[in-house]
């Protein structure tokens, strides 16, 4: 019953981490 809020855990923290990416390449370009 614990893992479901784990894996919610590193779904959000991934895609955290491919906004973040989004970010960096919008503003390199």
């Amino acid at each position: 019953m614990s893992t479901l809020p784990c894996i919610a855990l590193i779904a959000h923290d991934l895609k955290k981490d491919e906004m973040a990416e989004f970010a960096r390449r919008h503003q390199a370009a």
